[in-house]
């Protein structure tokens, strides 16, 4: 039993976050949750992760965890995620198809295709002309090997790599199904990073990502600018979920946009996921990262191995 457990790695410049859920029936539970805080910059001087100094962290924030947690989903910013949509003919094999997808796309790119990893899936249309629609992911493979370097030298698993609003989008729907409220949307603030996501069938899956800075003045304008964005697509929510840093609050929101005219609370991320204790445990936003990152690998698994 012990072994199902799945853990969210949250990595930022200040803190390396966990959460440890353990999957069942159409639910899960949170196991523990911890974090380690960075004493040094993980940035080097080129903007590059300094991995032996993540290393470090990871082996200090193992030895927190539960025995059975090594099993680790991490993320990587959408904007290191190459997008392209390719048409090719079908009936390729999947081998096929990604060297297709290799020689398509090196035409399109001025990087290396032996520099990047590819994923891909076959969109849901057929055309006349025996073609199928492709829709490909790449990413440089320094982030992924690094990050795999990282997590194998502190004995950890890497399960998955995804991009950040892959897993955003699993938390909006953890608080979805268990509120049973179609029309909020979510609001994330973590390490002066501002992220909106929200569903619907008429726009589809809406993402929209901003750095905002630390200071007051900035996080407001970032507001005002997420607002503005909400009603180019018309947008029309009856209420926002916030999740991240506590510095970004209700009260703020009324504050930087006091026309909005919808209610906006905090989302209980204990509360989604079967947590309980005699003790009063906080909102524990700032672990909305790591949170949506052990969903996401449970929602692998659940597609994966069926469980």
């Amino acid at each position: 039993m012990g072994q199902s457990l799945i853990t969210g790695v949250d990595i930022n410049h200040r803190y390396i976050r966990a959460v440890v859920l353990k999957p069942g029936k159409n639910t899960c539970k949170l196991v523990c949750y911890h974090q380690v805080a960075i004493d040094d910059d993980i940035l080097t001087d080129n903007d590059r992760l300094n991995y032996q100094e993540i290393v470090k962290n990871l082996k200090e924030l193992r030895k927190a965890l539960p025995l059975f947690s090594r099993k680790v989903c991490l993320s990587i910013p959408d904007n290191a995620i190459i997008t392209k949509q390719l048409q090719l003919d079908s009936g390729l094999s999947e081998e096929e198809s990604l060297f297709a997808i290799e020689q398509a796309f090196s035409q399109h790119s001025l990087i290396e295709v032996d520099d990047l990893y590819f994923d891909f899936i076959v969109l849901p249309n057929h055309d006349e002309n025996n073609k199928h629609t492709y829709q490909v992911y790449a990413t440089r493979k320094y982030d992924i090997d690094g990050l795999m370097a990282a997590c194998s030298q502190a004995k950890l698993t890497p399960l998955l790599i995804n991009p950040y609003s892959y897993n955003l989008s699993q938390l909006w729907r953890q608080a979805v199904d268990y509120y049973q409220q179609h029309n909020w949307l979510l609001i994330d603030f973590n390490g002066s990073h501002l992220s909106m996501y929200f569903e619907s069938k008429v726009q589809g899956s809406v993402y929209h990502h901003l750095e905002v800075g630390d200071e007051k003045s900035t996080i407001l304008d970032g507001l005002r600018s997420l607002y503005r964005h909400i009603q180019l697509l018309n947008i029309q929510p009856s209420g926002v979920w916030l999740t991240g840093e506590s510095r970004l609050n209700p009260d703020r929101i009324c504050e930087s946009i006091p026309e909005a005219k919808f209610d906006c609370v905090f989302l209980n991320l204990p509360e989604l996921v079967r947590f309980k204790t005699n003790h009063q445990v906080q909102t524990l936003g700032e672990y909305s990262r790591a949170l949506s990152l052990a969903l996401s690998g449970i929602k692998w698994l659940e597609q994966v191995y069926e469980l």
